[in-house]
């Protein structure tokens, strides 16, 4: 019978319609077939071998519908069941699809000594050309799945030669060089495949990556601006851009790739949060430039998301910029139940910060310590106020605890020492500058207690030109000279 002139959907409902109402139809082999295969197709592996069992029990000879029971079985993952069901039928080494068949269930049983001594005879056997070519690629696909790319490219080279257009078989041949850390073959066979249809944008997409692994971010960008022409929005290609630029310390296109993204996708909640942190990583390399860009992506996702847990950062960055009187309006909209939280009382005693109110900004900052008395932000906050109060010790304290939860934290140890000077305390005074390592710090802080040095030997003094050591004795001299003019 012509199968192209059988329609499949007919033929499946007519099957159907005799088990429903328990009557047996006569089908001949090829309909059988083409039933089981149908099923076979939609995962119906159930469905599948009833059919195939029915059409057996009707044609208990047919070599074909035999062949297709052992589809049927490999499909239900019977490999063991499959593979001795095809021992049965027969040796016949010129059918390949009862060959793949075998091969299948060697591989997939693991049997790999056993499919490679069989694979080396089949290979030196007498397949006709057609066959030879689909069994070459069908089982290099299967080695492939198997991770045994060494041999799936063996098998799939040759099938190359045989046809050098089948984009399939160089599709695969791709993911077996690249498996096998062979980026350079992966590269010349993908643009193999681009020469065959320069508009293939899973090609494009893949060379771009190809040329990433190797450290070409040039033609990288190139390969996914390619794709891009091809589909200007797709958002992961538009990633592995924004990767690209990021290996490549390109951190300014990273942004702008990771804000194309946005809107490219903009319900995409999480694209704005991945934005938004990676801003976050560059924070102590950028200036109010950055600020500018947070806001707006922040103003973006507000507007598409609504409010609810932005508000705080949005008049965190304003403040950052000194937009004092936005961030005060923002401060007053907050929902009540993002107020007592750290982040709240921080906003709150900053911008009173920038109002030169230190009763409130003390108050709002003690209350953020209650909540985290590990922040470093607010214990570099409270130092600072303490400090603009004279109340020099409790300033002391909390640098202590500052430099305690981050010993490399801005110059605190730097502000300590400073403090411990005008105490006037010479053992936790000589302690803290014995603990700075930069040496500019050293002579910054001997430059600033220069008043307390004798003019003439002052004058004298080059700072640069000291050790650590000899500008560690001046300082600790300096602290001497002051106890002495105060006791006179």
């Amino acid at each position: 019978m012509d199968n192209k002139n059988i329609n499949i959907t007919d033929l499946v409902r007519k099957y159907e319609q005799t088990r429903y109402v328990n009557k047996i139809f006569y089908f001949d082999t090829d309909e059988f077939a083409m039933i089981a295969n149908y099923y076979i197709k939609r995962k119906d592996t159930f469905e599948a071998e009833r059919a195939i069992n029915v059409g057996l029990d009707m044609h208990p000879n047919d070599f074909e519908l035999k062949i297709v029971k052992a589809k049927v079985l490999v499909s239900s993952k019977k490999h063991e069941d499959a593979y001795n069901y095809l021992l049965s039928i027969g040796e016949d080494e010129t059918n390949v699809d009862l060959l793949l068949l075998k091969f299948e269930c060697l591989i997939k049983l693991d049997r790999t000594i056993e499919a490679n001594s069989y694979l080396k005879y089949i290979l030196e056997g007498d397949l006709n050309e057609k066959d030879y070519y689909k069994f070459i690629k069908e089982v290099g696909y299967l080695y492939n799945d198997a991770d045994d790319f060494e041999t799936a490219i063996m098998l799939l080279e040759k099938a190359m030669k045989i046809d050098k257009t089948n984009t399939k078989v160089m599709v695969e041949l791709v993911y077996a060089y690249e498996m096998n850390d062979d980026i350079d073959k992966a590269i010349e066979i993908t643009n193999a495949m681009i020469d065959l249809d320069p508009y293939s944008f899973d090609a494009w997409v893949s060379l771009g990556r190809f040329y990433l692994y190797n450290f070409e971010y040039d033609l990288s960008i190139e390969a996914y601006d390619f794709a891009l022409a091809i589909n200007d929005s797709d958002v992961e290609v538009l990633k592995l851009k924004a990767v690209t630029y990021s290996e490549s310390y390109d951190f300014e296109a990273e942004m702008k790739v990771l804000n194309e993204c946005i809107d490219a996708s903009p319900d995409d909640e999480s694209l704005y949060d991945e934005l938004l942190q990676k801003y976050k990583e560059f924070e102590d390399y950028w200036g109010l430039e950055q600020d500018e860009e947070i806001l707006k992506v922040l103003k973006k996702k507000e507007k598409r998301f609504g409010s609810k847990g932005l508000l705080l950062k949005i008049a965190h960055h304003n403040l950052r910029l000194d937009k004092v009187a936005e961030a005060q309006e923002i401060f007053t909209r907050i929902a009540e139940e993002e107020k007592n939280t750290v982040e709240y009382y921080k906003l709150q005693g900053n911008i009173s910060l920038y109002k030169d109110d230190l009763v409130t900004a003390e108050a709002a900052f003690l209350m953020a310590f209650e909540k985290c008395p590990d922040d470093v932000e607010v214990l570099d906050r409270l130092a600072d106020i303490y400090m603009e109060q004279n109340n020099y010790e409790k300033s002391a304290e909390y640098l202590e605890q500052l430099i305690e939860v981050d010993p490399e934290y801005s110059i605190s140890k730097f502000r300590l020492a400073h403090i411990r000077f005008e105490i006037g305390e010479k053992e936790p005074y000589e302690e803290i500058i014995n603990q700075i390592s930069d040496k500019e710090e050293l002579e910054l802080l001997l430059s600033m207690f220069s008043p307390f040095i004798i003019k003439e030997k002052r004058e004298k003094i080059d700072y640069s030109k000291l050790s650590r050591e000899e500008l560690l004795t001046q300082l600790s001299e300096v602290l001497k000279s002051k106890e002495q003019l105060k006791n006179k």
